[in-house]
């Protein structure tokens, strides 16, 4: 586990005039549910390129103790929990930054509400590294999402969780 917010990270800093961010506990439109997650909350604008950011901090160093430093990186996918409270429009882009500096787009326009779902995508989309080994030489402590949609305004309603590292078998 990268972050849970319960026992492990923080949120650093983020959110812009159009855009909170903040704990669950602070927001207008957060779910119900228990433990402590991040969300932001706002309506975008046409052609802002950088909606939010959500900027975390303290994320857990994962060491080769964990994932032995052997294993591919093919085989490591980087997830975790979201929840959508508006549909997200087509147009509508998630940027997945970990380690820092380090960037993916990825498609998010969806209309699946009111639930927690679980977002998955290979470790390999942000780094070079073929091993874990090498890639915990790069480790940073910080890791990010941003979301935006440059055809449409969007009221966003994004809550995440439990940020993790996982190793296909």
């Amino acid at each position: 586990m990268l972050i849970d917010f319960d026992t492990f990270g923080e949120k650093s800093w983020g959110g812009t005039d159009l855009a909170k961010y903040d704990y669950n506990t602070e927001l207008s439109y957060a779910p119900a549910g228990s433990g402590r997650f991040v969300g932001l909350e706002g309506t975008s604008a046409v052609g802002v390129g950088w909606f939010g950011p959500m900027v975390l901090g303290s994320v857990n160093d994962i060491s080769t103790d964990i994932i032995p430093a052997e294993t591919p990186i093919s085989k490591i996918q980087i997830r975790f929990e979201y929840y959508v409270g508006e549909p997200l429009l087509p147009g509508t882009v998630l940027y997945v930054k970990y380690p820092d500096g380090v960037e993916k787009a990825y498609d998010f326009a969806t209309d699946e509400t009111g639930k927690w779902c679980t977002f998955s995508a290979p470790l390999s989309d942000l780094t070079d590294k073929t091993t874990y080994g090498e890639f915990a030489t790069i480790f940073s402590h910080s890791a990010a999402w941003n979301i935006n949609n440059a055809e449409a305004v969007n009221v966003i309603r994004f809550y995440a969780d439990n940020l993790r590292l996982y190793v296909e078998e």
